[in-house]
């Protein structure tokens, strides 16, 4: 498509809903550039293959924590004030930035990640259907959050399978980043669009009903599952 041309984009069904597949839009300019408006390629936090940094120890009791979305802050000597005036302190960081990891270390400050489980994968979750449900049958999965009374990062089931693989990828980046705590937070809200109603969630719940759920494993720092 030109920008130069567009007038205007509109699918109509004659009757009843559809759903079309719409990826990989461009705009193409007078130069030639492209400038892509929006695709269905995974999302995510990606960190090279080949890094591997040192895993970080627990700080102490005591550290000293800026809070979330800190890493705002890493850009100029804030995180260096703060370790002088309070001595233990640390760091949340959000993304996957090896450069921010590495400055932290070198100034002898921990850093801790910080987010949601859909943080940075809201295309990966709508993709595999792995939004929750609400109560009247509304979903993320199928109606755009703008146009839905859904709380973003609180309309997740987090008993799919999509969830469940993500987090495995976020855990695998992290370590490769060599951050060792996890703060997840952004957990499903029941009184913000009645959510917690699809069908993953349903047959998790009856699960745990009947004590047929995998259960809570845990490990201490001999690695012996709890």
């Amino acid at each position: 498509m030109d920008w130069n041309q567009i007038g205007a984009f509109a699918i109509e069904p004659a009757r009843g809903k559809a759903t079309f597949l719409i990826d990989n839009v461009q705009l193409s300019g007078p130069s030639g550039k492209m400038l892509p408006i929006f695709n269905t390629i995974d999302d995510g936090i990606f960190v090279p293959a080949s890094t591997r940094e040192p895993m970080q120890k627990m700080p102490p009791v005591g550290t000293v924590y800026l809070p979330f979305a800190a890493d705002k802050m890493l850009g100029d000597d804030t995180p260096l004030k703060f370790k002088k005036l309070f001595g233990l302190f640390g760091t949340t960081i959000g993304g996957g930035d090896v450069d921010t990891v590495r400055r932290m270390r070198a100034a002898g400050i921990p850093t801790i990640y910080y987010s949601g489980f859909a943080s940075g994968y809201e295309k990966f979750i709508t993709k595999r259907g792995g939004w929750d449900e609400g109560i009247n049958g509304a979903s993320p999965n199928t109606t755009p959050f703008s146009q839905g009374n859904f709380l973003h990062y609180h309309s997740i089931a987090h008993a799919h399978p999509a969830v469940n693989e993500l987090a495995r990828r976020h855990t695998d980046a992290l370590q490769k980043l060599g951050v060792s705590t996890w703060i997840a937070i952004d957990y499903t809200m029941p009184w913000l669009g009645n959510m917690g109603y699809a069908p993953a969630m349903i047959e998790a719940y009856r699960k745990n009903l009947l004590g047929l759920h995998q259960g809570l494993h845990m490990r201490d720092g001999a690695k012996k599952s709890v």
